[in-house]
């Protein structure tokens, strides 16, 4: 008779629950699955990506069963060294990379994770290795995703960091992702328009303490970072502030990048 393992309970989500180990897999109850997840973990397998768990289906109990990888998930933000941005920013990149070959891309440049952010990943002596936490998979632009993880890796905002050595923490993670230094207007007004979306999705789910954060920095990010870089899109960003508190406010990504872009 065959004796199975016993289960333990991971609490290192800071808002999904239900998480447990199970030998080398991880269950997760999901009550809210995303459609491409399981096509797409099996896709990146077969295309030999290591930096995400394998999908095994669903257990006796309708939970996700995933393969565990090692290491640790901090629950939240943090600083990084200059060499720890970098491992995130390529880890970002080689996803993309693979995905553009993914046939659910439906005509979009590649698939974005959404939320690739320092609490999304599985740490192995300081350097991130994987992501986890498919939830918010979706077609999407290279610098969509990227506006969203450069924040949330770089803490912009916290105190810690001046706005001069966030600019050059903010070129090196876009650098090592393999951003172009031309490209570098396009990531900042990203940024502003991903922190303000951000923002107003915490809102709508009342994620007060996320979308507190959100428009924190995302005022923080317009003062310090935008108005330097490009002074002229001041009154974009504002407008896209005050529509971010409109009851209609844009429910795509690309709504959010027409705000800021055009």
């Amino acid at each position: 008779m065959t004796i199975p393992p016993e289960e333990e309970r991971l609490h290192h989500g800071r808002t999904t629950h239900a998480v447990f180990r199970v030998g080398q897999t991880v269950r997760r109850l999901n009550p809210h699955p995303n459609e491409l997840a399981p096509a797409l973990l099996r896709f990146l397998e077969q295309a030999g990506f290591q930096g995400a768990p394998k999908f095994f289906g669903m257990d006796e109990q309708g939970r996700e069963m995933l393969s565990y990888i090692p290491g640790t998930v901090p629950v939240e933000l943090f600083h990084h060294t200059d060499d720890h941005l970098v491992a995130a920013a390529r880890l970002l990149r080689s996803f993309h990379d693979v995905t553009t070959g993914f046939p659910g891309r439906d005509g979009a440049e590649v698939i974005c994770h959404n939320d690739f952010s320092p609490g999304n990943c599985v740490y192995v002596d300081g350097y991130p290795t994987a992501m986890i936490d498919f939830d918010t998979l979706a077609p999407g632009s290279r610098l969509w995703d990227l506006g969203y993880s450069t924040p949330t890796f770089l803490n912009l905002g916290h105190p810690d960091y001046s706005a001069e050595t966030q600019m050059r923490r903010m070129r090196l993670f876009a650098a090592a992702y393999g951003l172009s230094p031309d490209s570098m207007s396009d990531l900042v007004v990203h940024i502003a328009a991903n922190l303000a979306s951000c923002a107003r999705w915490a809102h709508d789910v009342r994620c007060m303490d996320i979308s507190e954060w959100a428009s924190s920095r995302r005022d923080w990010f317009v003062t310090h970072i935008l108005d330097t870089v490009l002074p002229s899109r001041r009154g974009r960003i504002t407008a896209v502030r005050d529509i971010q508190r409109e009851p209609e406010a844009p429910a795509s990504w690309q709504d959010w990048e027409r705000l800021v872009l055009t």
